[in-house]
């Protein structure tokens, strides 16, 4: 963090290993645009997404060891399970596991059908009320602990890279799981299909991967470019909560949802436009600054490490 007269200036600034989270990002965002371009989702992109997480995991093991958080500077609850004896603290970890395992799986079914519900009373298309409601709850723990992170200026980089991890693993792992959760339901090997509308949509998540991978690529985050990213993020989601407050005045039942399926893939076309003019931008900066990118260097040193 800087300081200027009176004002701060904040500016996180990454380790040279956290690199491999951001060249995990860059990978699995690029073969997302794969899926675009075929329009396809297939065990065969199963295979090649657990692959690059796989190669992702590795080089993270891999790496020499940091300095490890102090048991003190922890939470009460992982604080208690890490200060117990080696075989009680086992069978702690493994009863969170499961225990979260199972409550998911109890809870899902009634979730997605309760959101169903609730579209329904609020006169608003359940697709986008589970697409924005279902994520936020997912990975609300997983967000909280980023913030409570963010607070301290050493822990400040875990916090970020918590949120980066997350997304190499969303946009690898979670989606390798989708063709053999819907093979295994199907009963027999199927490709899923997308329309315009779903290929839309995972052009624009694969698009802000790379913005993402470019803003971090510095191996630093400055305060404006996050601000950057949540004025995006909150213009977009203003304008949709707009645009289904205003529906019901100029559309009735029959044709709402085929307006509003229609204005969604509008929205996303353009914020996928601004995002990638945004992305050619800083990228142009950067390799005129380095020619270079720093964090593909970075990587190519942390990988010769692990070789070592």
């Amino acid at each position: 963090m800087k300081k200027k007269g009176r004002f701060s200036i904040a500016r996180i600034n990454l380790e040279s290993e956290h690199s491999v989270e951001l060249t995990g990002l860059l990978a699995g965002a690029l073969y997302a645009f794969v899926i675009v371009i075929k329009g396809t989702l297939t065990l065969l992109d199963t295979f090649v997404l657990l692959a690059i997480y796989s190669v992702y995991v590795i080089i993270l093991i891999k790496l020499p060891p940091q300095d490890e958080e102090g048991i003190a500077d922890m939470e009460l609850v992982p604080r208690y399970i890490l200060t117990r004896s080696r075989w009680y603290r086992n069978i702690l970890i493994w009863a969170c596991f499961i225990i979260g395992g199972v409550g998911i799986l109890l809870v899902a079914e009634p979730f997605l059908e309760s959101a169903i519900g609730l579209s329904v009373v609020l006169g608003v298309p359940s697709f986008m009320l589970i697409q924005w409601l279902a994520p936020f709850l997912s990975e609300f723990p997983e967000k909280v602990s980023a913030f409570y992170w963010a607070k301290s200026i050493v822990k400040a980089p875990m916090a970020l890279m918590n949120l980066v991890s997350s997304g190499v693993a969303e946009l690898t792992l979670l989606i390798a799981i989708i063709p053999v959760v819907f093979c295994f339901s199907l009963g027999e090997i199927h490709g899923i299909h997308f329309d315009w509308a779903h290929r839309a949509e995972i052009m624009l998540t694969a698009t802000q991967g790379i913005l993402g991978f470019v803003i971090l690529c510095e191996m630093n985050l400055k305060w404006f470019e996050a601000l950057g990213v949540f004025v995006l993020w909150f213009t977009q989601i203003l304008f949709v909560v707009v645009s289904l407050v205003m529906m019901p005045f100029v559309a009735n039942d029959q044709i709402t949802a085929l307006l509003w399926n229609d204005l969604h893939v509008q929205v996303l076309a353009k914020y996928t436009i601004i995002y990638w003019i945004w992305i050619i931008i800083q990228l142009t900066f950067i390799l005129f600054k380095y020619k270079k990118i720093p964090s593909l260097i970075a990587f190519k040193s942390s990988w010769k490490t692990r070789k070592g």
